[in-house]
């Protein structure tokens, strides 16, 4: 005891002068060497100090003159005082509370918060906290008496206030720990007695309904608040509601059911009702009357309070933050097993919560959930109730509200929410409540109507055009339209959908649900969807899957059900076409996914079932239905598609073989074909050789859908052909430019014409070669022979055969099938294939001279009228065909070239020129085949040049109808092709490029001679040299390029 006084007077002596000196003159300075002290004090020595020390610091936080920095410091020197102190009477507690709470309380101030800097207000609020965690016991039962609300109720409001309106995030949740502090159910509060908390809910019984709203506030606010702050909130609301309407607080008079499972089923019945039904004037009357918790008080406040439950739970479980769902499981969980009895209006809402919670995505989330589930279940049981049968009841009502749920496309979290507690209420069933659920045919067709609905497809995205080009096999499959649905547009929505219907194969009576659904088949395609996402989520060891997949395929492989018309007729609408081509690709995918199901002795049964008809299906022309048929193939092959295609390769061909001789099976059969050529290896050439000469001798009197198909066969062979032999990279060095070093160095057109004058001088000075009159006949008789030898080359030749490889002589048959079908074509689409396997063809014959010369001809004159179509497309498969012909033979179509098909080309690069200007990024003109035939001239004219080598007026004419997308004004892409263009004719003829383009644009207006050459004139250019020229920066950068500026 001595020793404790010698220390507090040590202590004392101290701490007078620095308090009197503070006292004197509060300045930072001081109050820094105050607070020094006070933080090496011992804890005994300062609490017989307090009220010393206290002194200095009250009287000047009292003071209104008091600057803001001083008090700030002030106040940061009361919570260090707080944190090692306590207040041992209830007059130095209140003393403390008035005098924080009042620098935050300005009754002048609309919302009666003090209007002061948010740092002073976090500093005054955690003065609060500490002096509310250091209350002992025995003050705190003084405290928390009925005659203190005014005192206490100033501090709740300000909490309440600056909780809920205002912006800085850490003074908002120490707000709200503060709040949980004066209500005594804060976890860093020393746990009270029974006795404590009776007197804190007494004294929190008349703030109730302002707290609350307070909180639900903030609760339902803007999620942009920050998710700490509506985690902390949340504590905050449900052990407000625990202490005030506990059930350890229901007094034994208050009439409630004796059973908790009477009491849920009652609170079911009537929780629609308490959706839409608010709080009456007697509820209301009676809570602002009562006289402590009465029964009449805890009545009304129950019907209080459960609307806003009902509201949180429901807005809360889909905010899109873990930890917010976390603690709101939680808080369901607390409400759950200690407010049942009480707040049994909401118990509905609540289990909706905390089940649509335990299929979180959130593990944490999930764990929580389910652990309430399981704690209420208990529960439950203990009471003589069941949570299966609440779980059934809910079930049902949720069935009957799915459909409005679901049909609100805007509002994704809705639809996740509603499909999560249908999936959490079927997992508390399963397996054995769920399997018997679902045996009733009437349950079973109640739950997979409202599964239909929420599948109902969307038409609108399918697209009934065919795809022309190759396709690559081994290109991921990103996208699924036919999956596209209705209402339920988010990839996650669909995800939980399709998780619904796994749960339901899995534990479900699956034969009832699978003839359910195949009763709808015929009708609706959506059945057919849904029982493919059973079926996925059945396992391999079920003992019903096989004979339920085997009456699975029955249905979907009848021949009314799997070939339905996929186009547009007179009795097939545009709507029927694209909802039978969703149908084809949902009953194809569904092959795939049930064969994972099928046992292993059985696959091969399976197969021979299937393999051609999913194989038909990738080879469609409808790529959506394409990539459908390629999913299915990929799981039914592991992967490897070519394997699987190439290990049934008899069955295959047999089946091909055969119904390629059937008018009515052609179709299929060359979709077939056309999937085993672009699989197809060269030792399978002789298979496929047959098959596709099979196909070349039916290409005669049939229509032009079947020779289109039959045309798409042939342009895949030879693709494969020119794929098998490597013809790419032989191609990519073929088509490589040589380039002279010479012509690569900076050019100048006046050095060159001074060369030209020396040579032409020194040629002056020789003596000419003499020659009599008939040697120079003889000289001119024979380069006119050679000449016409080289033009007019004949197909005398053709007799002599030339021994060509199997596969090379399959292509040559091909081409000259094309070369018959090509004249007398006049659709597009034909003509475009034609065209695509001719420049395929001609690049595997580049090897083979003699053939290819032969066919040359023959191809000139079928593509020659075409260079005259009106169609951009065929315009640039001919343009791709000729620079081919022109690589593969040289200059050898030179002059026929020039004539003939650059003309009608340079006439729309000349014509369609001004149609590109200013067409930026966003225009549609960029989708255009006109834009994509410009952008295909403009890449590829350089290299048929060189191949050609043009040189003269037809070079002149080249550049000339080019140089117009030099402008600035073009599309990006057609002047960085151009500019490419520039400099590729720049090695064919670098005069004549450098000429044009300084007649566009040139630093000078004039051309001024070198002042040691006074033979050359100054030459005045025709461009522009200005600045703002649109041809100025692609010019000058072609120039600088070439270092001939």
């Amino acid at each position: 005891m001595q020793s404790a006084e010698a220390a507090a007077a040590a202590e004392f002596s101290r701490l007078r002068p620095l308090c009197t000196t503070v006292m004197k003159d509060p300045t930072l300075d001081n109050i820094m060497k105050l607070n020094t002290v006070l933080l090496c004090c011992p804890r005994e020595a300062l609490q017989a100090l307090q009220a010393y020390v206290m002194f200095p610091l009250e009287a000047h936080l009292r003071a209104p003159q008091t600057r803001l920095k001083t008090r700030q410091a002030l106040v940061d020197s009361l919570k260090i005082l707080l944190k090692v102190t306590e207040a041992d009477n209830i007059t130095t507690f209140f003393r403390i509370y008035t005098l924080i709470f009042n620098h935050l309380y300005d009754k002048d101030q609309e919302n009666l918060i003090s209007p002061i800097n948010e740092e002073l207000k976090v500093s005054l609020l955690d003065c609060a906290c500490e002096l509310l965690k250091k209350t002992p016991i025995h003050v705190k039962k003084q405290v928390y008496e009925v005659k203190n609300i005014p005192w206490l109720s100033q501090g709740v409001y300000v909490c309440v206030q600056i909780q809920q309106h205002e912006k800085y995030r850490p003074l908002r949740i120490t707000a709200i720990e503060c709040l949980m502090l004066l209500n005594q159910t804060h976890d860093n509060v020393q746990r009270s007695s029974i006795e404590i908390q009776e007197k804190v809910a007494d004294v929190f019984a008349a703030m109730l309904p302002g707290v609350l709203a307070g909180i639900t506030a903030t609760l339902m606010g803007d999620p942009k608040q920050g998710h700490a702050v509506i985690v902390v909130a949340l504590e905050a609301w449900w052990k407000l509601l625990v202490l005030l309407l506990g059930d350890s607080s229901v007094p034994d008079n208050m009439a409630v059911p004796k059973s908790l499972a009477e009491l849920v089923h009652s609170a079911t019945v009537r929780y629609k009702q308490s959706r839409t039904e608010s709080a009456t004037q007697d509820t209301e009357a009676v809570l602002k009357n009562a006289h402590g918790r009465t029964v009449e008080w805890q009545r009304a406040a129950a019907s209080k309070v459960e609307r806003p439950i009902i509201l949180v739970a429901e807005s809360l479980r889909k905010h899109g933050h873990p930890s917010v769902r976390k603690s709101l499981a939680v808080a369901c969980q607390h409400l759950l097993e200690n407010s049942a009895r009480i707040l049994s209006g909401a118990i509905p809402s609540l289990i909706d919560t905390v089940v649509v919670l335990s299929e979180d995505s959130d593990a944490l989330v999930s764990k929580c959930a389910t652990t309430a589930v399981s704690n209420f279940s208990e529960r439950l049981s203990s009471d003589g109730g069941s949570l299966i049968t609440v779980v059934e009841n809910r079930l049902h009502s949720l069935v009957e509200a799915l459909p409005e749920l679901l049909h609100c496309r805007q509002d994704e979290e809705q639809q996740l929410s509603a499909l999560h507690q249908l999936k959490g209420y079927l997992r508390l069933l399963a397996p054995a409540h769920l399997l018997r659920l679902s045996q009733s045919p009437v349950h079973c067709r109640k739950l997979v109507d409202v599964l239909l609905d929420a599948a109902e497809l969307d038409t609108s995205g399918i697209s009934l055009l065919e795809d022309c080009g190759l396709r690559d096999d081994d290109a991921p499959i990103t996208r699924v339209p036919w999956r596209s649905m209705r209402h339920l547009f988010a990839p996650s929505v669909v995800a939980a959908l399709e998780k619904v219907c796994k749960l339901l194969g899995s534990c479900g009576h699956l034969d009832t649900v699978a003839d359910t659904l195949l009763q709808l088949v015929f009708e609706k395609t959506e059945a057919a969807l849904i029982l493919n996402m059973v079926i996925a989520g059945v396992s391999k060891e079920h003992q019903s899957v096989w004979p339920v997949v085997r009456s699975i395929l029955d249905i979907y492989l009848e021949p009314a059900v799997w070939y339905r018309p996929l186009s547009v007729t007179k009795s097939v609408p545009l709507g029927a076409a694209q909802t039978n081509l969703m149908h084809a690709c949902i009953l194809v995918e569904g092959v795939g996914i049930m064969y994972e199901k099928v046992p292993e002795d059985s696959v091969p049964q399976y197969l021979l079932r299937t393999l051609f008809l999913t194989l038909e299906r990738v080879g469609s022309p409808h790529k959506i239905l394409s990539d459908a048929g390629m999913a299915a193939a990929r799981v039914m092959s592991g992967g490897d598609v070519s394997s699987l295609v190439w290990s049934n390769a008899d069955y295959l061909a047999f089946h091909t073989a055969r119904n390629l001789r059937l008018p009515e099976r052609q179709q299929g059969a060359l979709a077939v074909l056309g999937v085993l050529l672009r699989h197809g290896h060269l030792e399978n050439l002789p298979q496929l050789r047959d098959m596709v000469g099979l196909v070349i001798s039916q290409t005669e009197h049939q229509d032009d859908e079947r020779s289109l198909a039959q045309l798409h066969v042939m342009r895949a062979f030879v693709g494969c052909v020119r794929s098998w032999l490597n013809q790419k990279q032989l191609l990519a060095q073929r088509e490589e430019i040589p380039s002279d070093p010479k012509r690569l160095k900076p050019v100048s057109l006046v050095t060159e014409l001074l060369e030209y004058k020396q040579n032409k001088h020194q040629c002056l000075e020789e003596e000419p070669e003499t020659l009599s009159m008939d040697e120079i006949g003889k000289r001119f008789a024979a380069e006119a022979t050679a000449s016409e030898e080289q033009e007019d080359y004949n197909d005398s030749s053709e007799d002599h055969q030339e021994r060509l490889p199997p596969h090379v002589a399959a292509v040559r048959e091909v081409l000259s099938r094309c070369l018959h079908t090509l004249p007398r074509s006049h659709a597009p689409r034909h003509q475009v294939i034609s065209l695509e396997t001719l420049t395929d063809g001609v690049h595997c014959l580049r090897t083979h001279s003699s053939t290819l010369l032969r066919l040359t001809h023959k191809i000139w004159e079928a593509m020659a009228p075409l260079f005259r179509s009106p169609d951009p497309l065929v315009l640039a498969r001919c343009f791709t065909l000729l620079c081919a012909l022109a690589y593969t033979s040289g200059d050898f179509l030179r002059s026929r070239c020039i004539k003939l098909a650059l003309p009608p080309l340079f006439e729309f690069l000349r014509r369609s020129a001004h149609n590109s200007t200013l067409q930026d990024s966003a225009s549609a003109y960029r989708f255009t085949q006109a834009y994509k035939l410009q952008l295909c001239l403009l890449q590829g004219l350089g290299r048929l040049a060189a191949a050609l080598s043009m040189s003269g007026r037809p070079l002149r004419d080249l550049v000339a109808v080019c140089a117009p997308y030099l402008s600035s004004q073009q599309p990006r892409p057609l002047q960085e092709s151009c500019v490419e263009l520039f400099m590729s004719l720049y090695l064919v003829d670098a005069d004549i490029v450098w000429f044009s383009l300084v007649c566009l644009w040139y630093p000078t207006p004039e051309l001024v001679p070198p002042p040691t050459n006074k033979s050359l004139e100054v030459h005045k250019l025709p461009g522009s040299c200005g600045e703002d020229s649109e041809y100025k920066k692609n010019v000058s950068h072609i120039l600088q390029h070439l270092q001939i500026l």
